[in-house]
């Protein structure tokens, strides 16, 4: 079985640390983790409630993601009040700043965030195959490990290894 992995390098203007509301650039490719069944062709412009879990903390978190009219591309908004105290700048301790490595992937009806260093096996994902020149963005299929399929929701050190083991990203790489 594999799953659907969006993986992103943060930078201090997506996370709102210059004074705009955060939000990151949702490429084309990793939309199905959050809309599985939707057809965008149809109407791409969109603005729900999007339901997540926190990995790091275990918080379920709400963020919006949405499409304006004026806009060509979709935004997911990382200004929620849950998130939004996880966000700090480089020098901070906080969970999510510049440089660190955010993992969007969905699991059975569940959506989950988790971050990691940029000196992990996903930070040098993004290095090896940079999309559009950038190294920022990287969706990519995941094959998970078929121990680990069955802990639904048991995210602890064992229930994660999937997406800290670089020897399980098999699959295939989608540039853009």
């Amino acid at each position: 079985m594999s799953e659907l992995v969006w993986i992103h390098r943060f930078n201090s203007n997506e996370l709102g640390l210059r004074g705009a509301g955060g939000f990151c650039l949702v490429p084309v490719d990793a939309r199905v983790i959050f809309f599985p069944n939707r057809d965008f062709s149809v109407n791409p412009d969109i603005s729900e409630t999007i339901h997540l879990t926190y990995i790091s903390s275990g918080e379920q978190v709400d963020l919006t993601y949405g499409k304006p009219p004026s806009k060509s591309e979709h935004r997911l908004s990382l200004t929620g009040p849950i998130l939004k105290k996880h966000i700090g700048d480089e020098t901070s301790n906080s969970d999510i700043k510049p440089g660190k490595i955010g993992c969007f992937f969905r699991k059975g009806d569940e959506i989950f965030l988790s971050i990691t260093d940029a000196d992990s096996a996903y930070g040098k994902l993004l290095d090896l195959f940079p999309t559009r020149g950038k190294t920022n963005n990287l969706v990519t299929q995941t094959v998970l490990d078929s121990q680990q399929q069955n802990n639904n929701r048991n995210f602890n050190s064992s229930g994660i290894s999937y997406l800290s083991k670089p020897f399980l990203l098999l699959g295939y790489f989608r540039h853009r």
